[in-house]
């Protein structure tokens, strides 16, 4: 697994990026001369970026969850994170993999998809308003999920889909108390080591998510 430890943006001020069409727009014309015209860096892993800010802050608040008055500092998401990830590999999930994840608002949907990139998979985000026939057919369409993490309140659902497609892993989030078929987090990480798995990654080709439309346009 490469080390990004080093990593840092390279902040160009002379140079216009190569993205940009038109360089007489307004706003490039008058824009302060203390921001940059483009920034150069390396392709780097979704998830090594945002551990890149998180070192940086690790005593930070990172989530307050306002429902339960509960908060988690950015140093908490990375342990989260990397022992959901270790947990995840022992299951057999790598790279060029899919895993959902079902859920309403709430942190430890943060942490799954965290955890998700760090094994190379591709995190599948399933809106938790979905009917079980749209469920279905994003687990059918993604090619291969086998692993769900879905909050305790998605649990009906599930159910009735795994009647119509396999799911051999399901992780419930949200609650401590697990039910028929299922594996609570606690338990999922429970004696994980909170340091991820060792992956090579291709920050430029792999893919880091699979989104669905909501379909909220129609």
């Amino acid at each position: 697994m490469k080390d990004y430890s080093d990593w840092e943006p390279v902040l160009d001020f002379k140079n216009e990026s190569p993205y940009i069409e038109n360089p007489n727009r307004p706003w490039l014309q008058f824009r302060p001369d203390n921001v940059p015209k483009s920034i150069n860096f390396e392709p780097i892993p979704v998830h090594e970026f945002i551990k890149k800010g998180a070192e940086q802050f690790p005593n930070n608040v990172c989530v307050y969850y306002k429902p339960t008055d509960k908060k988690y500092t950015y140093r908490e998401l990375i342990y989260t994170a990397d022992k959901i990830a270790n947990a995840l590999y022992d299951a057999g999930i790598k790279k060029g993999d899919a895993v959902g994840v079902m859920s309403s608002n709430c942190p430890e949907f943060l942490f799954c998809c965290l955890g998700i990139m760090e094994t190379g998979a591709a995190v599948v985000p399933i809106n938790s308003l979905l009917k079980e026939s749209d469920v279905a057919h994003i687990i059918r369409d993604s090619g291969n999920i086998n692993t769900l993490f879905i909050h305790k309140n998605q649990y009906r659902i599930i159910k009735r889909v795994r009647k119509q497609v396999e799911v051999d892993n399901v992780i419930l989030i949200g609650t401590e108390e697990g039910k028929e078929g299922t594996i609570t987090l606690t338990d999922f990480i429970n004696g994980k080591s909170p340091k991820p798995p060792d992956v090579d990654f291709d920050p430029v080709n792999d893919v880091a998510a699979l989104l669905y439309t909501g379909g909220t346009t129609g």
